[in-house]
This record gives structure tokens, sequence and C-alpha cells, in this order.
């Protein structure tokens, strides 16, 4: 009875093994990690990559020139032309953030909110300027529109004299996108190289 148990477990763990191989389609695979395009827009992973608790979300929106947009961003990834939500093996690379008329709230490894100091549009650009908690120093994020249709935009931000660009995604379209997944086996692994 003990053996037909035995067998009768390694035959699903296989089974379950093969069907994974021929559905997922794995961009790295090996015993240190594992890289792959979940389509599966129910899954563990894509509430992982939409959930915002921590952030302060009562207010829910920002108005500029009586256009409302949504205040929730998720990071997109240019891979082989075709944009894809990220879901990375260390989480101090997933970045979001959170908008509203008084405040932007940033998280990288940790979330720190900044205060607003000007919210305007420029064209059909958004230049937000925001204050460090801790010192004096200024920074203007610009959210420039790249695709309005699908909720994608470029965030520019601009620090001193260095500029960083992130291509940012509306979070209520989240799942028009699918998503990839650098799973850690044991430690953490290098991340997905994306297109600039």
């Amino acid at each position: 009875m003990k053996n037909k148990l035995i067998i009768l477990l390694l035959l699903t763990l296989y089974a379950i093994t093969k069907a994974q191989k021929n559905d997922t389609i794995f961009i790295k695979n090996d015993k240190f990690q594992k890289v792959f395009i979940d389509k599966n827009k129910n899954s563990d992973f894509y509430k992982l990559i939409s959930d915002f608790t921590g952030f302060n979300t009562v207010k829910n929106f920002i108005k500029v020139n009586n256009q409302i947009l949504n205040s929730k961003w998720i990071q997109v990834h240019n891979y082989k032309g075709e944009y894809f939500l990220y879901y990375p093996c260390d989480q101090i690379n997933d970045l979001k953030y959170v908008i509203n008329s008084d405040q932007i709230q940033i998280k990288n490894s940790e979330i720190v909110t900044y205060s607003i100091i000007s919210l305007k549009k420029r064209k059909k650009n958004i230049n937000i300027k925001y204050q460090e908690p801790n010192s004096q120093n200024q920074i203007l994020l610009r959210i420039k529109p790249i695709d309005q249709e699908n909720g994608i935009y470029k965030f520019i931000t601009f620090s001193g004299n260095q500029q960083y660009e992130r291509i940012m995604l509306q979070s209520d379209k989240y799942k028009n996108f699918n998503l990839i997944v650098n799973e850690c086996i044991e430690n953490k692994a290098n991340e997905l190289d994306f297109e600039h």
C-alpha cells in the first residue's frame, strides 16, 4: 500500500511538472531561478503585482485641468518589443507610485511619502514638483503619455543633475498585460535585463 502511494505521488508530480513545461513559456529555468511568462490573470503573482498595501490610498485620483488620472502606477518593461509587467526576484525592484493632489508616494524598497509643491499640465505632459522629506531638495517628475489608451506613460524624474526614466502603467489596466515572473529558488538571483 505504501509503495502504491509513493508511485501515485511520483506520477502526479511528473504530470504537474510536464504540464507546467508544456503550458509555461520559460525564459530561464535552472536550479537557482525560474523566469517565465505568466498569462494567468488570476494568479497569485498578478495579485501581488497589483497590491498597494501600505500606501495611503484614501484619495485615489488626481485632477489636472479637469482631467482625472488614475493615481496608482505599476512599472512595465519593454521585452522583445512588447510591454510586460514584471514580478522581480528581489522586491526592492518592485517600483510603484501613488499620486494624489497633496502627495506622491514612491515604493522601491520601502514607501516614501513626498509633499507636492506644484502640479501642472503643459501640453500633454504633467509636471509634478515635490520635495524630499528630510531635506530641501526639490525633484521634478514629468509624466509623458506613450500610449494613453493602454495607460502607458513615461515617468521622467529630474533630481539635481540626475535624470531617471521609467515606463509606468495606470494600475487599472494591469490585466491587459502579461507578467514576467522572476522566481528565486533559494537565494537572490539576477534580475532580467530589459530594453531601454
